[in-house]
């Protein structure tokens, strides 16, 4: 799920645990597991109260594999 997650943020600059849920057919509740997950890995950063963007570790990971 937390590959499915990163590519979801990739589409959206910020965005809601519900909406990614949505997005990727998952629960809320999971995907807010997951977020809290990659955000103490430092891949994604909570910028508001419940809205999670890409990290610039992520986005420095991402141009590097490109």
């Amino acid at each position: 799920m937390a590959d499915e997650i990163l590519e979801a943020l990739l589409q959206g600059s910020t965005l809601f645990p519900s909406i990614i849920g949505e997005n990727i057919d998952h629960s809320r509740r999971g995907v807010n597991c997951r977020l809290n997950t990659l955000q103490a890995s430092g891949f994604v950063d909570k910028v508001d109260r419940g809205k999670y963007k890409n990290s610039k570790k992520r986005n420095a990971f991402i141009e590097e594999t490109d």
